[in-house]
């Protein structure tokens, strides 16, 4: 996990992680993104059906494998600028002591805005909980080996999006970092979901808060990061609440 934490620094934490962005280009050109296969199994929201494969084919992810098949994994989460290049960049420097999986979440399916629904879980029929598990299924396939750790890392909208899956699958991971998340969700069962946890099982998934007690976890925030107001969700926007901000 410090080795992971060591490799972004302040500037890449802040002013939308430019430092990532120019590192990732040739990282993107050797790891071309993987469709997810139309059969792969990803419940819709109502947990009664699977997604289309209408849809499921528009999932991808890079996959760079390490050194060994069971190598532990990384999967670094990208955040609103879905800037993958600069994920694949931004872990060179572990070269292939981990493997690597970096999901793209799109921004528009049939037609609709979906760019922020990844950070939240859920939204406009899709579980992305659901749909992360499915990817690791599929890198695990392909490496024909089951990592011997998984340790996630999330930047921005991916800080949002790590922090939340570990509510929920901690079972399944070793730790995480979430970086510059912007908005967090809180531990606290007096707020309803998402910045705080009543109601969270509305969307068909058991919390397991005594799983996430357990992982190793960081959250990062850059010295130049202080946009105040960057993130606002107030009620009645799109995954607005009272308790946003």
């Amino acid at each position: 996990l410090a080795k992971i934490g060591a490799n972004f620094s302040a500037k890449h934490c802040a002013n939308g992680g430019l430092g990532l962005r120019r590192a990732g280009r040739s990282a993107a050109r050797r790891y071309p993104m993987t469709l997810l296969p139309p059969t792969a199994q990803i419940k819709a929201t109502n947990g009664s059906a699977w997604l289309s494969t209408t849809f499921a084919g528009q999932w991808r992810f890079a996959l760079r494998p390490g050194r060994e098949a069971d190598a532990p994994m990384v999967i670094a989460v990208h955040g609103s600028d879905r800037d993958t290049a600069g994920l694949l960049g931004g872990f060179d420097a572990l070269g292939d002591t981990v493997t690597l999986l970096v999901p793209e979440f799109p921004q528009v399916m049939g037609g609709q805005d979906i760019a922020d629904d990844y950070k939240f879980l859920v939204g406009n029929g899709v579980n992305y909980l659901d749909l992360l598990d499915a990817m690791r299924r599929d890198a695990t396939a392909q490496l024909n080996a089951t990592p011997r750790t998984t340790y996630l890392f999330g930047f921005s909208g991916g800080a949002q999006f790590v922090h939340r899956y570990a509510l929920f699958r901690g079972t399944s991971i070793e730790g995480f970092i979430a970086a510059s998340p912007g908005s967090v969700t809180l531990l606290r069962n007096d707020i309803e979901w998402w910045p705080g946890l009543k109601g969270a099982d509305a969307m068909g998934e058991m919390l397991d808060i005594g799983a996430m007690a357990r992982l190793r976890i960081a959250f990062l925030v850059g010295d130049q990061d202080r946009n105040a107001g960057l993130v606002s969700r107030p009620v009645g926007s799109s995954f607005g609440s009272a308790f946003a901000d």
